[in-house]
């Protein structure tokens, strides 16, 4: 889904939005794939209003910034407004 429009996760995101699915499934509504579009839907928006803060404070952009999401605009999700972390991670820590 994302790479048909150019984006990709980074490594960090990956796991950040695997997290994100564990949190979305225990939710009311889930709704899967359109759930999941949803999410990466929200990553962009995030991704993109990152992008412009940055450039706005004179950041050059690269390929690797404009296409790459982070996890922070996956964590940046109101799912992790708790501690972002799912109950099995605090119960391990």
């Amino acid at each position: 889904m994302l790479s048909a429009e150019n984006y990709a996760l980074s490594p960090d995101a990956e796991q950040a939005f695997r997290r994100y699915i564990v949190r979305r499934m225990s939710r009311p509504r889930f709704a899967h794939a359109r759930s999941v579009r949803n999410g990466i839907e929200r990553a962009r928006l995030r991704h993109a209003n990152r992008v412009y803060e940055a450039l706005r404070s004179g950041t050059e952009p690269t390929v690797e910034m404009l296409r790459q999401i982070e996890a922070q605009d996956i964590l940046n999700s109101s799912i992790f407004d708790d501690d972002g972390q799912t109950e099995p991670e605090r119960q391990a820590a």
